[in-house]
């Protein structure tokens, strides 16, 4: 039997299309950043020239690191406990949010689900983003903590009327609403940024890596187990009139559980951390300020060079051969208000320089095409086999990105340290992000794997995937797993390195 092309097969090829070319653009736009840092480097008046040799024998050889500083354990752990709140959220409304959708009824075809589906998942984002900014805005103003806390009470309250939804429109309210109440993922990069020194800041963005691993584990756990319980676990659920009636209430009120933990850790452990409002005790005892390590050829900190080398200076009034020695008071990185028009660091748009402009710009991208991607898996894996999908169940569905989850805080906690200790941030993002096609690629070819042995039959109930099916699925989510791991937490780091104020 020939295999007709359905509205579905083509939203998802113009969405895998889509995915393709901001993966090509974010390439693209890293490439580009490294020329422009690379020559902003060569020019700075702390770095020796070097020749080409001696650069390619610089980059093979071992960098001596300076010993970094401890990260502060309880104000690191108690947000942590905070940012959790947010991919257990996120993660439990991919196993069910199809069904959630069927359920309500908004078309007669369920081809045309699709429409929805993104609609709803789209929700969150789509306020978070507009409502990002005003509240960044709000946190220099009246600092992280209060912010962080009306984000987490915000996510605890809209997801318990989430999961009683009755309709379609309550539902898209319910995410609007959770999104616009909840700034604390650009909220919570500041406070990390303000805990966190140039010496130890790579493992300190690795906390969102963790964090998300853990929600990666137990939101699509949650999502996938207790997504209508009453047909799941008759003998347990069956009686009771309220899960029957709200079939998605008892995930999201787990969900919401985690978020009042996060609320009550914050309001009674979290100190403020915005320099101008911080608590003198956090001032003290948890901000003590480290002079910055740059390192330089031959593994030698900038700050010794600062104290002990004498280092050229352009000035119009002298010689280029002039020599003056600086003292500790001479900043190591050109300021922001530079009048250079070759300084990357010089305010161009909203305060950033081009260097921000890049890294920013390189993070939209990446968090574009994974997120499309984390939208599309969860249509995908749930559609027929004739349609080009996998016929997965909520509790597959939830099982696999649970399978993931465990991975990610391996990747973070295990790979990640490894290889960062021997590439540059600049190297790692731009091979990871090489990888990403190969792993979006693979997903189309398990699903002909599976075509392949059922044909165009269709499975009610799911899909027993066979061993080698499942392998070559879980291969596949690895792969782009461990691309998105090793591109977020350099491009992160970026992002902080390129903008002098953080």
């Amino acid at each position: 039997m020939s295999h007709v092309p359905t509205a579905a097969s083509s939203r998802r090829r113009t969405a895998t299309g889509a995915s393709t070319r901001s993966l090509a653009a974010s390439l693209a736009l890293s490439i580009h950043d490294l020329d422009a840092t690379a020559a902003a480097m060569s020019s700075h008046p702390l770095l020796p020239e070097t020749t080409m040799e001696e650069e390619e024998e610089d980059e093979t050889a071992p960098l001596s690191m300076p010993s970094p500083t401890p990260l502060p354990a309880r104000p690191i752990t108690v947000l942590a406990i905070c940012i959790l709140s947010e991919p257990v959220s996120l993660g439990l409304l991919f196993p069910f949010v199809y069904f959630m959708v069927r359920d309500f009824k908004v078309v007669d075809n369920d081809a045309n689900l699709g429409y929805y589906v993104g609609f709803l998942a789209s929700a969150f984002s789509l306020a978070q983003f507009l409502t990002s900014v005003p509240w960044g805005m709000a946190s220099d103003r009246i600092g992280r903590r209060p912010i962080l806390l009306v984000g987490l009470l915000g996510n605890t309250l809209s997801m318990v009327a989430f999961g009683m939804s009755s309709s379609f429109p309550m539902a898209i309210a319910c995410r609007l609403i959770c999104g616009m109440l909840n700034g604390n993922l650009g909220v919570a990069k500041c406070v990390l940024g303000e805990l966190c020194d140039d010496s130890n800041q790579d493992r300190g963005f690795a906390l969102f890596g963790i964090a998300w691993g853990i929600g990666g584990i137990v939101g699509p756990m949650i999502g996938g187990l207790l997504a209508d319980p009453a047909h799941q676990y008759p003998n347990l659920f069956g009686d009771c009139s309220f899960l029957v009636q709200y079939p998605y209430a008892l995930p999201c009120m787990v969900s919401a559980l985690v978020s009042l933990v996060g609320f009550v850790a914050g309001l009674v452990f979290l100190d403020e951390t915005h320099p101008d409002l911080r608590t003198p005790r956090l001032a003290s005892a948890h901000l003590v300020e480290a002079p910055p390590q740059v390192m330089v050829a031959g593994g030698e900190s900038a700050e010794t060079l600062i104290t002990t080398t004498a280092v050229h200076h352009h000035d119009p009034k002298h010689d280029d051969d002039d020599i003056r020695i600086t003292d500790e008071e001479t900043p190591l990185l050109p300021t922001p208000d530079t009048n250079q028009l070759d300084d990357p660091y010089r305010p161009v748009l909203f305060g950033l320089g081009w260097s921000s402009i890049h890294a920013v710009t390189g993070y939209a991208l990446v968090a574009l095409h994974t997120t499309l991607f984390d939208e599309v898996f969860a249509l995908w894996a749930v559609q027929p086999v004739a349609r080009g999908g996998l016929r997965l169940v909520s509790v597959q569905v939830g099982g696999a990105l649970a399978a993931m989850g465990v991975a990610e805080l391996a990747i973070v906690l295990l790979v990640y340290p490894a290889v960062a200790r021997r590439v540059t941030l600049r190297r790692l993002y731009a091979a990871a992000l090489a990888v990403f096609p190969v792993a979006y690629l693979a997903f189309p070819l398990v699903a002909a794997v599976v075509r392949a042995r059922f044909g165009a039959q269709d499975a009610d109930g799911g899909v027993a995937l066979v061993t080698t099916e499942w392998a070559l699925l879980l291969a596949a989510m690895l792969v782009r797993l461990l691309s998105s791991c090793l591109t977020f937490t350099p491009i992160m780091c970026m992002v902080r390195l390129t903008y002098p104020q953080l």
